[in-house]
Order: C-alpha cells, then structure tokens, then sequence
C-alpha cells in the first residue's frame, strides 16, 4: 500500500510521532479533523469536475449550433453559386440571353443599363473546399464580380 508516495513504515512511524508530541487524548481530535479535512477536499473536487463538466458540455452544444449554422450557410451559398444565371436574366426586365460564348458568358441586351453581358451558368458544380484551399468553393464568384476586358 502506497498513499502519497508513503508506505506503511513511514505511516506508522509518522503516527508514533504524533502520539508522542500530541498524546493519546488528542490523538482522536485530530483525526477527526484531518477526516473532515479529506471530507471537504473531496466535496470540493467533486463540485469542480461537475462545474467543468458542465461547462465542457455547453461549449460542445455552442460548437455544435456553429457548426450546423456554417454547413447550413455552406449549402446556401453552394446552391445560390450553382443556379442558372439564365434563371436570374430572365428575372430582371429588359434582359434577355442571346448568345453564349466560348469564354463562358452570355450576351445579352438591356437598353436602360450598360450592362453588356452576363457570365453564363457554371458547367458543374464548383470545388469542394480543402485544407490546401478552403476557399476553392468561391471561386465561381471571382468569375461573377471581375471586370469584363470585352466591354467598353
């Protein structure tokens, strides 16, 4: 038997130690106390863990709301980004699709605006996101907001 790096001819030596310097009427007072001590000690370990526990147990469920949160704004934007643009064209009034081009957009026509054409609708749907490059997804809107050369 070990306690605290303590074994069994040190324990006895420690309490006939104790019995001489305190006496035989002392002895049960301050073990009495010392149980108390180790008492509290351990309500007091017992709290801690639970509060920890607790605490660990709500910040997974926040993580857990974040999480669902971000694939949920993921699928959003992914499904957004993979929408025909010609849906969209023929939304807006004064629009209408014409010709496609090789460079991927389409030609259209808007006699109030100056808007010339519109990119045309992604052939697939873009990369997945990677450690490497986890904005792979989004770069189907680089081609969306960037400057035409052709216009002018």
């Amino acid at each position: 038997m070990n306690i605290f790096g303590i074994g069994i001819p040190e324990l006895v030596l420690i309490l006939i130690v104790a019995l001489i310097l305190f006496g035989p009427e002392k002895m049960p007072e301050i073990a009495a106390a010392i149980g108390r001590a180790v008492r509290d000690f351990r309500a007091a370990t017992q709290e801690l863990t639970a509060d920890f526990q607790s605490s660990l147990q709500e910040l997974q469920a926040s993580a857990a709301e974040v999480k669902d949160t971000v694939l949920d704004v993921g699928q959003s934007a992914r499904a957004v980004l993979t929408e025909p643009v010609t849906a969209v064209t023929s939304t807006v009034t004064g629009f209408s699709p014409a010709h496609t081009a090789t460079d991927g957009t389409v030609t259209t026509t808007a006699p109030e605006s100056g808007i010339a054409a519109l990119p045309a609708a992604p052939a697939e749907l873009p990369p997945e996101p990677t450690k490497q490059d986890p904005l792979a997804d989004l770069a189907v809107l680089d081609r969306l907001v960037a400057p035409r050369d052709h216009e002018g």
